[in-house]
């Protein structure tokens, strides 16, 4: 932003001050100019013993989700590291050290929280579909899908089961030597199977969102979203 520089003119013993100055040292905004909008929240995640933490930081603070509840953090004074507490609640606090943390939640001290890639989490557990590219599923259908530690995926596509492999990175994911089994279901089961399968193959990306949701997208923004079953 421009330093303004105010300029006065004295002139039969009035001040006339050019608009849009300020006191020295201080900064004004052009005319027409929009105030900066806040930082955008970015998700990190940790994992609290067995419980994961998602860890949103943006220009507005913290907040803390995990099982289910979500707390809004304010900085406070600490010795070293970051420190915050809940803005309802000053028994409710984060303390971080580096790729570390210290939590307590109501006064009570949890587990220590390490730091950890989203890749880690959605692995062992069964995931449960319940939208297929933002037109819902069948009512009373189950899809689901479960990422092994060994790098094979499985799970219920609709009517038949499917299995292959998956890689994964930071937020990449890719499927691989996908096969299914072959039954015939009703029509609007099959139906749905196909559209599943077909967005599954083309997945290249993943996101784990702080609610718990589980987002498969592909290049051209079909989705599959899941929850822990």
């Amino acid at each position: 932003m421009i330093r303004s520089v105010c300029l006065a003119v004295m002139a039969a013993a009035s001040l006339f001050s050019l608009s849009g100055c300020a006191a020295p040292g201080g900064k004004t905004a052009s005319a027409g100019e929009q105030p900066a909008a806040p930082v955008a929240a970015r998700t990190e995640w940790m994992m609290c013993g067995s419980v994961p933490v998602a860890v949103d930081v943006s220009s507005e603070g913290l907040r803390l989700t995990l099982n289910g509840q979500q707390f809004n953090m304010k900085s406070v004074e600490a010795a070293s590291g970051a420190k915050y507490a809940a803005r309802d609640d000053a028994s409710t606090t984060f303390w971080r050290k580096g790729d570390k943390a210290m939590l307590e939640v109501k006064g009570t001290a949890q587990p220590e929280c390490v730091t950890v890639e989203p890749a880690t989490l959605i692995k062992g557990a069964e995931w449960v579909i319940e939208d297929i590219n933002a037109e819902g599923i069948v009512d009373r259908s189950r899809a689901t899908i479960r990422f092994g530690d060994d790098g094979r995926v499985a799970g219920k596509a609709s009517c038949n089961n499917f299995m292959g492999g998956y890689s994964l990175t930071k937020n990449g994911l890719a499927f691989t030597q996908m096969a299914t089994t072959m039954m015939a279901c009703p029509t609007a089961l099959m139906d749905q199977e196909r559209k599943f399968l077909a967005i599954l193959a083309m997945v290249t990306q993943f996101e784990l969102k702080p609610d718990g949701a589980l987002i498969l997208q592909t290049d051209d923004k079909r989705t599959i979203t899941a929850r822990r079953g």
